[in-house]
């Protein structure tokens, strides 16, 4: 099953993820959490060794991205990246509609980690590190700075931290408009599928909300 990914098909996906492990390529093409799949583990290694994706070790896992990134590695850089990734493959098997905007495409002062266009609307995914997330100023920043573009958008901010102190979050930084928030936790024990029906998204009003009816 699903044998025929071709390496063209793989590096088009590589293109959109941030940093990303085996895991969240099998997901992409797959729709599932498996243990093992043969094809993915073939051009993972193939593509690495001819220098089409970046490799670098985390932990215990290898991570990988397009080689466009440049950058030194860092463990911030790349746990803020498996997260932005992580975002991306499960709002994108929620909806394979979804119209991907990339973080460069964006020409504002303020850019999303990536967007989501599903027909009139469209979604902008923030990622916080537990660093970041209690950083008021950098999170008052951001909320300022996405008012002054924003049409038909909604902003979902998933942080690494827990859920009581994403509410304090929202307590202090008193948001007004179409940001939710909501802990990595409860957004990862959402079964893939339903990332935009689950009803985990807390508002300005501190209740939950779906980005979508179920």
């Amino acid at each position: 099953m699903h044998s025929d990914i071709t390496q063209d098909q793989f590096l088009k996906v590589s293109q959109v993820f941030n940093w990303a492990t085996k895991r969240h390529y099998v997901m992409w093409f797959t729709g599932e959490e498996l243990d093992r799949h043969r094809r993915i583990e073939i051009l993972l290694k193939r593509l690495s060794d001819k220098g089409k994706l970046r490799v670098a070790q985390f932990g215990k896992k290898l991570v990988y991205s397009a080689p466009r990134n440049r950058k030194s590695i860092d463990d911030f850089q790349v746990l803020h990246g498996l997260g932005v990734t992580e975002g991306l493959v499960r709002f994108w098997l929620s909806d394979r509609s979804g119209v991907i905007v990339p973080e460069r495409k964006f020409k504002t002062k303020v850019r999303p980690e990536w967007g989501m266009i599903y027909g009139e609307s469209k979604l902008l995914y923030e990622f916080c590190t537990k660093d970041n997330s209690r950083r008021l100023d950098v999170l008052k920043r951001k909320v300022n700075g996405y008012r002054r573009f924003i049409k038909n958008d909604t902003i979902l901010f998933v942080m690494q931290i827990t859920r009581d102190e994403v509410k304090g979050v929202i307590k202090r930084l008193k948001p007004e408009g179409p940001f939710l928030f909501t802990d990595l936790e409860t957004f990862m024990s959402v079964p893939l599928g339903q990332q935009l029906t689950a009803k985990i998204y807390l508002w300005e009003d501190g209740n939950e909300y779906q980005l979508r009816p179920g």
